[in-house]
């Protein structure tokens, strides 16, 4: 059996005739009776549309198409295709049938760019150690092929990877390398996310100043692109840091007001109008954003909701809330412990303030993030009031 006559099992089952699957793939009559009697091999996109014609899931057919194929640019084509709909397992099986091909035809940009690949989805499933070596090979490679743009996004890459490893300041000197790279190739969208990032790292390091710069000129970059809004709570975050709620409440409403906004984004520009709340003593109105945030709970990253969470609790601690408070411990329990480390911090210190148990996840030895000022909340929680809560209600 070959992939023709897998495809043409389906169709049969189906019911469907030649004319009918070519019509809805917007292929040749023809071409589609030649790929099932055998007689030619299917390119990637003729591929990729007549299993979607055909509904078929990538474990109907991929096992036997990449028996068959020989040509790395098609196995990298279906693998990235099969990365983009979120098919992971299915994509590094078809990934590394291409680095074996490329490796054994000669073909170096092929090999390259499948390592590139790899290395994406090696990134995505927060694999970052191999995510490493793969941008590594690239990035060796884009620099032999003189490729300025190539050398860029290989850079870049290689940062962004740095920084998810905790190498705060090695991803900052790549990044910084791969601004130059983009810069001279007055690549506008990929500066700026470079900027972005780089940005991300500095508010890691809780260099505020210079993070702030780097999301200014990130939100610059990115005006009326993907991610300006992400430059623009950057911005809030270090005026918040810098220079107290006054200074970041502006940029949080210019957010807030924006409808379209991603759902991510607007909640956590909730949370942070919700810390500069808590800040000025404003405990009820904090409480109130921190709901609307926690409406959109099922479309949010687990992190993100650990975060409002932690600051849920945190608030209704300083309104005398146990009960709430302890409720908001236990949600915050259940979400799993994708948390930021001072958040994982912060829950701890509530539970011995509430006189609960403690959440499973293990403080870090070094708690560095960008939620430092709500660790420094819970510790003053915990000097004011070094045992449980319960004569308030």
């Amino acid at each position: 059996m070959n992939i023709g006559d897998v495809l043409r099992t389906r169709r049969k089952s189906l019911q469907l005739t030649v004319t009918v699957e070519a019509q809805r793939a917007e292929l040749p009559r023809s071409y589609l009776s030649m790929i099932e009697r055998g007689r030619r091999s299917p390119s990637a996109k003729a591929l990729l549309r007549i299993v979607q014609v055909l509904d078929m899931t990538a474990d109907m057919w991929l096992t036997q198409w990449i028996r068959e194929e020989s040509h790395c640019e098609r196995l990298l084509e279906v693998g990235r295709e099969l990365l983009a709909q979120g098919d992971n397992g299915s994509a590094r099986v078809a990934l590394s049938r291409a680095l074996i091909v490329s490796r054994n035809s000669g073909k170096a940009r092929c090999f390259a760019a499948v390592v590139y690949v790899l290395g994406r989805l090696h990134f995505s499933q927060g694999r970052y150690a191999r995510a490493r070596r793969c941008f590594e090979r690239h990035l060796s490679w884009a620099r032999r092929s003189a490729d300025a743009y190539t050398l860029g996004v290989a850079t870049y890459s290689l940062g962004l990877t740095l920084g998810q490893m905790g190498r705060d300041v090695e991803a900052v000197a790549k990044l910084d390398e791969s601004i130059r790279l983009f810069g001279k190739q007055h690549m506008t969208a990929e500066l700026g996310r470079a900027w972005l990032a780089r940005a991300n790292r500095l508010l890691a390091m809780r260099m505020y100043s210079q993070a702030d710069v780097s999301y200014r000129r990130a939100a610059h970059l990115l005006r009326g692109r993907p991610h300006y809004l992400d430059a623009r709570l950057g911005m809030a975050i270090t005026a918040l840091a810098l220079r107290g709620p006054d200074a970041a409440n502006p940029v949080l409403r210019s957010i807030l007001r924006l409808k379209t906004a991603d759902q991510t984004v607007m909640a956590e520009a909730l949370a942070y109008t919700a810390v500069a709340l808590r800040w000025s003593g404003r405990y009820e109105e904090a409480l109130l954003q921190l709901r609307k945030a926690l409406e959109l709970r099922d479309l949010l990253p687990r992190g993100v909701l650990a975060a409002l969470l932690a600051e849920t609790a945190l608030c209704q601690t300083f309104e005398g809330r146990v009960e709430l408070a302890r409720l908001t411990l236990e949600d915050y329990r259940r979400a799993g412990d994708d948390a930021d480390s001072s958040n994982i911090a912060v829950m701890s210190i509530l539970a011995e303030i509430l006189g609960v148990e403690r959440p499973d996840s293990p403080i870090p030895p070094d708690v560095k993030d960008g939620h430092e000022r709500r660790l420094t909340a819970a510790l003053q929680l915990l000097r004011d009031q070094p045992t449980p809560l319960e004569s308030q209600g």
